[in-house]
C-alpha cells in the first residue's frame, strides 16, 4: 500500500510524526458466522498450532489489549458493539479459545487468570491514563486514516526516508531484546 507521510510542522518534528494511508485502513470483514463456524474455520487452518504455550499465553495478552478500551466514562470495557475492529478481535479470541481446547481440553483448562498488570493495560484510575485520555479526546482524528508511531527520531526519520513501517505487538520488542 502506498503511504503518504507527513509531519506536524507546528510541533516538535522529532516527536509528532503521522502516517496517513492513501486508502482507509480497515479490518477484514467478517460474515455473520456462528461461534461454531468460527471454530471450524480455525480447525481447518490452525495458525497457532506451532506456538509454544508461552507464546500462546502472550497471544492471549495481545488479543486482550486490542479488544479492550477505556470508555468515555473512564472505565475498562470491551470495544463498542459498533467499533469497526470488534468483530475482527472477537474472531481472533474465538480462534485462541479453540486452540486452548485442542491443547488442554474443555475450558477453563489451560486458562489461568490474568491481571491488568500482566496484560499491560493501563489502569483507567491512574492520573497518567486520565491525562492521556484527555489529550486524545481534545483532538479529532478521522477513523481509519492515521497510524501513530512512537519511537526514537533516528528510526522515525528512516521510516520517512524509506517509506517502510514496521508494526509489531509490544510483546515482540521483549523477544527482540532477548535475542540480541
Amino acid at each position: 500500500m502506498r503511504q503518504q507521510l507527513a509531519t506536524n510542522r507546528t510541533a516538535d518534528r522529532s516527536s509528532r510524526i503521522r502516517c496517513v494511508a492513501s486508502r482507509p485502513m480497515t479490518a477484514p470483514t467478517a460474515h455473520a458466522m456462528t461461534e461454531a463456524q468460527v471454530r471450524a474455520r480455525y480447525r481447518a487452518r490452525r495458525y497457532m498450532a506451532d506456538m509454544s504455550d508461552a507464546d500462546l499465553r502472550q497471544r492471549r495478552k495481545d488479543i486482550a489489549r486490542n479488544f479492550m478500551t477505556i470508555n468515555a466514562d473512564g472505565k475498562l470495557s470491551s470495544l463498542a458493539a459498533d467499533h469497526r475492529l470488534r468483530v475482527f478481535w472477537h474472531g481472533r479470541f474465538v480462534d485462541l479459545l479453540e486452540e486452548y481446547v485442542l491443547r488442554f481440553g474443555p475450558y477453563p483448562r489451560g486458562f489461568e487468570a490474568l491481571s491488568l498488570a500482566e496484560i499491560g493495560f493501563p489502569d483507567p484510575r491512574s492520573a497518567r491514563t486520565r491525562a492521556a485520555m484527555s489529550a486524545v479526546a481534545a483532538r479529532r482524528f478521522e477513523d481509519g486514516k492515521y497510524l501513530v508511531k512512537y519511537g526514537k527520531r533516528v528510526h522515525l526519520q528512516n521510516m520517512l526516508l524509506t517509506g517502510t513501517v514496521r508494526i509489531t505487538p509490544a510483546s515482540g520488542y521483549q523477544r527482540f531484546r532477548d535475542h540480541r
